[in-house]
């Protein structure tokens, strides 16, 4: 089935209002300390990887769902900078989203609750993708086989979090996979974020490889290391 991508523009969906003119002021303090953790830091991400034969009984989550493709219209749901002051990670997630929509990486899907309201976005990337996903992350992911899949860019919109609508998503998304041929799903999480951590625990994923960025004077320098089971930087999230 072929995708036509989603281009959205941040001015067809900005809005002025006191909370977008806050939002903005810091977006730009962000901006700066972006600059600064290009210049030196080291963020470690968990590689994890979940067996798609191995079943996992369905979730049921707290409310309502279903799970479709990102519409046009669903955008601005997501990116919303106007009707609320965020936090530094709100925002950041915000600009991700919109950086990911915008680069064509296929397949965006939404779920959302029985009336059609967006809650939670991910995106379903199989091998297909590696050209725009080495563009897009500068070599930061690993191509994909013919027999992977990769889940990413998780968001749940705040109003909606502690539902357990990663869980179920993630369990349907496997059901795509496999119909997809594909025996591996693969995800990355920083190694700070306990929450994805823990319902990747919850969906049968299992670390296999840890990410290290290196950034040097604006240069990054990215380093793979495989686990052993044995490991000690093996995920222990309870």
């Amino acid at each position: 089935m072929k995708h036509t991508p989603i281009n959205i523009s941040v001015f067809a969906i900005f809005r002025i209002s006191p909370n977008a003119i806050f939002n903005l002021f810091k977006m730009i303090a962000l901006l700066f300390k972006e600059i600064k953790r290009r210049l030196y830091s080291n963020t470690i991400f968990y590689i994890i990887r979940r067996d798609l034969t191995v079943h996992v009984d369905m979730f049921v989550p707290k409310i309502k769902l279903k799970l479709r493709e990102l519409r046009k219209d669903d955008v601005p749901k997501f990116i919303n900078i106007y009707e609320q002051r965020l936090t530094n990670r709100e925002i950041l997630d915000r600009i991700r989203i919109l950086r990911m929509i915008n680069s064509g990486i296929q397949t965006p899907y939404v779920v959302v609750t029985n009336d059609d309201q967006p809650c939670h976005l991910a995106w379903l990337i199989d091998s297909r993708e590696n050209e725009k996903l080495k563009s897009f992350f500068n070599g930061t992911i690993t191509p994909l086989a013919d027999n992977e899949v990769l889940y990413e860019l998780v968001f749940t919109l705040e109003k909606y979090r502690g539902l357990n609508i990663q869980v179920w998503r993630s369990l349907i998304f496997v059901e795509k996979s496999v119909a997809m041929g594909a025996r591996w799903a693969i995800g990355y999480i920083r190694s700070t974020n306990e929450i994805s951590l823990k319902n990747a625990r919850k969906n049968a994923f299992e670390p296999y490889a840890i990410r290290t960025d290196k950034w040097r004077i604006f240069r990054c320098k990215t380093n793979f290391e495989v686990l052993s089971p044995e490991d000690p930087d093996s995920i222990d999230v309870k």
